[in-house]
């Protein structure tokens, strides 16, 4: 079952309205509306569920944006769990849906899964990215990295 703390998304969206507001009142906005947007899914814990808001703070604070709904996100990250083969199997399908959904978007493997089984994630073709729970605090500058966005 995937699990997803609603106030952590209620804050995410708070900090996203708020810079909004800012880069208004700086007259900003157009930066702003063309940064590259994110979308994280996180699959497990609790602890995944904190990684992943530490992950989008680190993002937002690196010059991305959150994408909302509407958007389609130029990076898609999952952040994964492994504890079963159910759990594995559920990441895969998450991230074949997000290169369907989002083809154009660099998909990011992360999390506890990449850790176990990171040479059958690499060899999946929905997949651009793989960061394992080791590298976790160097995600963002992998990304960036990775996009030329140092």
């Amino acid at each position: 079952q995937l699990q997803y703390c609603s106030n952590d998304v209620i804050y995410l969206h708070k900090i996203k309205d708020a810079l909004y507001k800012m880069l208004v009142r700086e007259k900003r906005l157009e930066l702003y509306e063309n940064c590259m947007k994110f979308l994280i899914e996180t699959h497990g814990c609790k602890l995944n569920t904190a990684d992943s808001q530490a992950i989008s703070n680190q993002l937002i604070n690196s010059g991305y944006q959150l994408s909302k709904s509407s958007d389609t996100p130029d990076l898609f990250i999952l952040n994964s769990c492994t504890v079963t083969h159910v759990a594995d199997k559920k990441a895969r399908q998450a991230l074949n849906k997000a290169k369907r959904q989002f083809p154009k978007a660099l998909v990011v493997a992360a999390g506890c899964y990449p850790e176990k089984s990171y040479e059958d994630l690499d060899q999946m073709s929905s997949v651009d990215l793989v960061v394992p729970n080791t590298k976790k605090n160097e995600l963002v500058s992998i990304i960036s990295s990775t996009l030329g966005h140092e």
